[in-house]
């Protein structure tokens, strides 16, 4: 996407590229792939252009088994997402006309392969069914798949853009923007999707995402049990 709320904010992966290589990581790996032109959108790409050179594509994918998804009891999966140390999640959260909003636990379908995506669109429908279906005519299925996808490998540390989101239209827009100017990092992708649907006027416990998510255990139920500090 390359309309303004419909993607993340080139500066934040930048910056935590650059940190990540200060704290000496001996590689930085990018799931999906990641265009140049992207990289040039920063207002910080050319002094960390050499930075820049060093991030790596991984498209190497394997099949895993999800003994505990509902939905889903097998899917393929990014290899670097199983092989690496640390696991960061950099959404941005906007609306998203099927799921509602986009956010660290939407964000991991981007390590999967396409046909696992549309299993967790249309389940084991036909490919002549989907034909006549729209991409989100089954959002519990979507939902719940989901969820399954996220029991593969939680993220180390989930740092979420809310500096431009799209509030409407989404995901692709346009669309109504706003400005939080907030970036939310925390070790919990379903709490840090819990405090940040807040900026779309959102109730957490509406959203079947979340619910399917918690139902795995894969976050609390509720922001009391999670310490939230602001600056």
């Amino acid at each position: 996407f390359d309309r303004p709320g419909t993607y993340v904010n080139t500066d934040i992966p930048l910056a935590v590229v650059k940190m990540c290589l200060d704290a000496g990581a001996g590689s930085i790996v990018t799931i999906e792939n990641t265009p140049g032109l992207y990289w040039k959108r920063g207002t910080f790409s050319g002094k960390l252009g050499s930075e820049i050179k060093l991030i790596r594509h991984s498209e190497e994918k394997r099949e895993v088994k999800i003994p505990q998804g509902k939905s889903l009891k097998e899917a393929t999966v990014s290899t670097a997402l199983l092989s690496c140390d640390v696991f960061i999640n950099i959404p941005v959260i906007k609306d998203h006309r099927g799921t509602r909003y986009t956010g660290n636990l939407k964000n991991m379908m981007g390590a999967f392969s396409s046909s696992t995506c549309r299993r967790c669109h249309f389940g084991d429908q036909s490919i002549v069914t989907q034909l006549f279906q729209g991409y989100y005519s089954k959002l519990e299925v979507l939902a719940q798949g989901i969820a399954d996808l996220n029991l593969v490998r939680t993220p180390d540390l989930c740092v979420a853009d809310v500096t431009e989101i799209l509030a409407t239209n989404g995901p692709s827009g346009p669309g109504r923007l706003k400005t939080p100017m907030e970036v939310v990092a925390g070790t919990n992708c379903v709490a840090v999707d819990m405090y940040c649907v807040k900026h779309l006027g959102l109730p957490a416990d509406e959203l079947l995402v979340i619910n399917r998510a918690q139902e795995h255990m894969l976050g609390p139920k509720s922001l009391k049990e999670v310490k939230i500090l602001t600056k």
